[in-house]
């Protein structure tokens, strides 16, 4: 029996995630100047009316697929951040216990120095 590896990749990129919605822009771009000249055409208003609809719908579509990458973009700067957060909190807490531990030890060798009994006396 063959076992094979599987790998996976994060398939975020940056570069290629600006490219589409800079593709996506220019498609949308391209939609609104066509239902302008569909409003300012010489085509029945039922014909207008039926591809405007049409051509709103894929506006929207568009919109809504740029609105959730720049979502995905944004969430992926957070978690980013947030890990830079989370291992900043570890460093100082690191530190915080050293030098806790530290202040510890001087105080219980204080502590210990005053309790001296002169058995000589």
């Amino acid at each position: 029996m063959n076992i094979s590896s599987v790998s996976t990749t994060n398939s975020y990129s940056p570069v290629s995630n600006k490219s589409e919605i800079a593709q996506l822009e220019k498609q949308k771009a391209t939609l609104q100047t066509e239902l302008s000249q569909v409003t300012q055409g010489t085509d029945d208003e039922k014909t207008k009316q039926a591809k405007s609809t049409q051509i709103q719908s894929q506006i929207q579509l568009i919109d809504a697929q740029i609105a959730q990458m720049r979502s995905e973009k944004s969430d992926q700067k957070q978690n980013t951040i947030d890990q830079k957060s989370i291992s900043s909190d570890s460093t100082k807490i690191s530190d915080k216990n050293e030098s806790s531990s530290a202040s510890n030890s001087s105080n219980s060798a204080s502590v210990n120095s005053t309790n001296i009994i002169d058995v000589f006396a």
